[in-house]
């Protein structure tokens, strides 16, 4: 399937590509909520303010989860193309390139985690869905730091991009579909008010 490498080329373009959109929107949120935060950053780091209802939770560990899966990623960007641009050997280059990913994804679970039990706030079902979807990525990246950067094989390349690519598509997918059941739970909610009336 993948012998000729075109496959894998396609998966590369396709891996950057989305990788690139997924950025780009996780920014774009991030910089939505840096504008917000003036007003709502009392609701997400005081802890005096309790979150009884589970609505509030959601929020509150979603936002959690985006703000540092910016960090993760704006920290990641910066790191790999610091990597890429060494003068070293490039068996060490990729050792060191995939070892940095396998350690921001660590880092990011953690950071995550450390942030929910601070704010004394359980994981959403968002939330939890965005750390599912970094273990196949730290599966298929620890394989390949074995394969490509110890043991110089790259038949596993291709079916690594594809993980990646699917990680890539599915990150904005739960962020969306967050957004669209607030925009749904809004909607309900208006709609009782004005058959109340």
């Amino acid at each position: 399937m993948f012998k000729d490498g075109s496959n894998c080329r396609f998966f590369d373009s396709v891996g950057c590509f989305v990788q690139g959109l997924t950025s780009l929107f996780v920014y774009c949120l991030f910089i939505y909520i840096v504008r917000n935060a003036s007003a709502w950053l009392w609701f997400f780091c005081d802890r005096r303010h309790k979150l009884d209802n589970p609505a509030d939770r959601d929020l509150v560990s979603w936002h959690i989860t985006i703000v540092t899966l910016f960090v993760m990623q704006l920290i990641d960007h910066i790191l790999q193309y610091s990597l890429v641009a060494l003068d070293l050997d490039y068996v060490v280059r990729r050792r060191l390139f995939y070892f940095s990913r396998l350690f921001s994804i660590g880092i990011f679970i953690v950071s995550v985690v450390a942030l929910h039990s601070l704010r004394g706030c359980s994981f959403s079902r968002y939330s939890r869905a965005i750390v599912y979807v970094l273990l196949p990525i730290s599966t298929t990246t620890l394989i390949q730091l074995v394969l490509r950067g110890y043991l110089d094989i790259e038949v596993f390349r291709p079916w690594h991009r594809l993980v990646a690519c699917i990680s890539q598509l599915a990150y904005p997918i739960i962020i969306f579909s967050f957004i669209a059941s607030q925009l749904y739970a809004d909607f309900k909610q208006r709609a009782s008010r004005r058959a109340a009336q």
